[in-house]
């Protein structure tokens, strides 16, 4: 069995620049706390833009896992950050699945999966909702991602809801 390539690809591209950011951000001087919140680097602003979905998926998974912290050499992990980088390949691993389907699938939708779009639509949800709340807050670079992953979510998956409805209520001759 061969991997596909865009399901190998995207997770290992996206893995190495997210590591390649948090890293950059880690050493980025800390000046203390800016307008009642902590300081976040740049670089893991950007690194959270990207990879939104997964943001949410660590803040949903971080809490059931039961190890707080992971010593990797001299650093310290938090369970979060590990979920936040396992979230990441999980996302570009479907995002990549999802670029081979539209690759490969005919012109009907008879891979569409009722479950998938509505875990994606609900997912757009969420991240509008943590998109308006981190613009609120004045996180324009996070605040700008999540809301980017929401209409792209949105958009494709409601095309291929429109598809499916037209499909199947159109007149069979």
């Amino acid at each position: 069995m061969t991997l596909r390539r865009a399901t190998a690809f995207l997770p290992l591209v996206q893995l190495v620049l997210a590591v390649t950011l948090l890293v950059l951000g880690s050493r980025e001087k800390s000046n203390g706390i800016q307008d009642g919140a902590p300081f976040v680097p740049v670089a893991v602003r950007v690194c959270e833009a990207i990879n939104a979905p997964a943001v949410i998926l660590a803040v949903a998974v971080s809490p059931l896992l039961r190890v707080a912290h992971l010593t990797l050499g001299a650093s310290e992990v938090t369970a979060g950050e590990v979920a936040f980088v396992c979230g990441i390949a999980f996302l570009w691993f479907l995002v990549g699945l999802q670029i081979e389907g539209l690759r490969h699938r005919a012109a009907g939708l008879s891979g569409l999966s009722a479950l998938l779009v509505s875990i994606s639509l609900t997912l757009a949800a969420v991240l509008a909702l943590f998109a308006t709340s981190e613009l609120r807050q004045g996180e324009v670079i996070v605040g700008t991602g999540a809301a980017t992953w929401a209409f792209i979510l949105a958009v494709f998956y409601g095309m291929q809801i429109i598809r499916l409805l037209r499909a199947r209520l159109r007149p069979e001759h």
